[in-house]
């Protein structure tokens, strides 16, 4: 018998979370896909710019609706330890914490984003039918056009955009090293909150969000002091410091965090379950 891991029971697993909670998830589904669709509708002047333009200005809205819309997933992770009768129930299941930890992630976080992905698709769908009635071609000043797929997971810029990123690609900093940035950085953010997640099942979003603020601000104070000092030395870090080094390196200390908080949320559910 695998005492780790064992796909047969992680699927009984999987089978009993879905069979539970499906009409949350459906709620859950569909209120992200009116949302998406209604933000899409709303701002079709922006997103409908010609070409690559209106694309990745339609990209980043999106993008930072997913990295909030997966942690607050992510902080659900172990709503069941909420109860003591939630406990109970997920700490008597007959699978390992392993099984239990990756179920959780996976119905949390990748399932979470693969149902983002349709939904986006969806709402798209639904914004070229809808927003044909509301607005006109050109009503902005703009030509573009109303009825047209928008491709909201391109990167490419265009227009203005794409004069800033020539320039800085012409110092190094190419688009896929800022994707890259941004990817370490959601990865980064879906770990904390599956960290904050086992540590505080009840209001897991708002305490983890106040923390990782209250963080920030220290960090925050930490950099004007270092600042302070530096500019009474007459010393110039950014005068050393390679701009391309440092997003590789901020990319690399992101991920390397991310997966620090993964394995400490992971270690603390299970001495959660070893304590109940």
């Amino acid at each position: 018998m695998n005492n780790i891991f064992s796909i047969s029971r992680f699927t009984l697993l999987l089978k009993k979370d879905i069979a539970e909670n499906i009409r949350l998830y459906a709620i859950g589904a569909a209120s992200l896909l009116f949302g998406l669709a209604t933000l899409m509708v709303l701002f079709t002047p922006m997103m409908s710019l010609p070409e690559e333009g209106g694309q990745f200005f339609a990209t980043f809205p999106i993008y930072n609706i997913f990295v909030f819309g997966v942690c607050i997933a992510a902080s659900l992770m172990f709503a069941p330890m909420r109860t003591k009768q939630g406990r109970i129930s997920l700490f008597t299941l007959p699978a390992t914490s392993t099984e239990k930890y990756l179920e959780q992630v996976f119905v949390h976080i990748i399932c979470f984003a693969v149902m983002f992905v349709c939904c986006v698709i969806l709402a798209e769908g639904i914004r070229m039918v809808v927003a044909p009635l509301l607005w006109e071609p050109g009503a902005t000043g703009g030509a573009y056009a109303v009825d047209r797929y928008i491709n909201h997971f391109s990167f490419k810029p265009g227009g203005v955009s794409a004069m800033v990123f020539a320039n800085l690609e012409a110092v190094g900093i190419t688009l896929n090293l800022l994707m890259a940035v941004f990817a370490a950085g959601a990865f980064c953010s879906v770990g904390i909150f599956s960290l904050g997640a086992a540590l505080w099942p009840k209001y897991s979003f708002i305490k983890t969000y106040v923390a990782t603020y209250a963080v920030q601000i220290v960090l925050g104070i930490g950099a004007l002091i270092v600042s302070g000092i530096t500019e009474a030395m007459d010393f110039d870090p950014f005068g050393v410091i390679d701009t391309r080094g440092f997003l590789i390196s901020l990319a690399v200390a992101l991920s390397v965090i991310a997966v620090v908080t993964f394995v400490a949320s992971y270690i603390t559910f299970v001495k959660k379950q070893v304590i109940h």
